[in-house]
């Protein structure tokens, strides 16, 4: 099956309500269209081993910045085999890596904030202040982070949204779905 079916199919049972959401306190996954295939097929969001320390636990991490999660940037090889600065929201939008956003339902997930990820993942205090100020510089919050130490399974997820260039659109609508079918054609 397509992802795009894939995609399509999921949508329509996620049928949960954004009015779940405890103390207006949102959190999102932030991701690319690449990725969210994978997601979908493994049935979670996998727990991330990149810049983790032996002995560190694995985490799932969510945001509460409504608008985009600045660690969540990427960097692109370009032609010449240089790897760019990590890029925005906007900038991997027009490089072609189309930006999404999953909703997770708090009251579904265990989460721990960035001092709790601290005291109960293992890392070490040199390498939780080293992510911390890297993920500052990268115009990220720490008090918006929020990790899991499970998969964060889809029956979790709340919205689906797809970030069209100029606003995100839940991809239960009209709009969200011709920009996915365009994103085929």
């Amino acid at each position: 099956m397509s992802f795009r079916r894939t995609l399509l199919r999921r949508v329509g049972t996620l049928g949960r309500s954004v009015a779940e959401v405890t103390n207006g306190n949102r959190l999102w996954h932030y991701t690319a269209y690449d990725r969210l295939g994978s997601i979908l097929v493994d049935d979670h969001i996998r727990t991330a081993s990149l810049y983790t320390e032996p002995g560190e636990r694995k985490a799932a991490w969510v945001s509460t910045n409504p608008k985009w999660e600045e660690t969540a940037n990427k960097a692109l090889r370009g032609r010449d085999g240089k790897q760019t600065e990590p890029l925005s929201k906007d900038e991997l939008f027009r490089a072609g890596i189309i930006p999404m956003r999953i909703e997770i339902n708090p009251k579904a997930v265990r989460f721990f904030d960035w001092d709790g990820f601290v005291k109960k993942s293992g890392i070490s205090e040199h390498h939780a202040e080293g992510l911390e100020a890297s993920g500052r510089r990268m115009g990220g919050n720490p008090s918006e982070w929020y990790a899991s130490f499970a998969p964060i399974r889809v029956a979790a997820f709340l919205e689906i949204e797809i970030w069209n260039g100029k606003k995100w659109l839940s991809t239960r609508s009209h709009e969200a779905q011709t920009f996915l079918y365009s994103l085929a054609a």
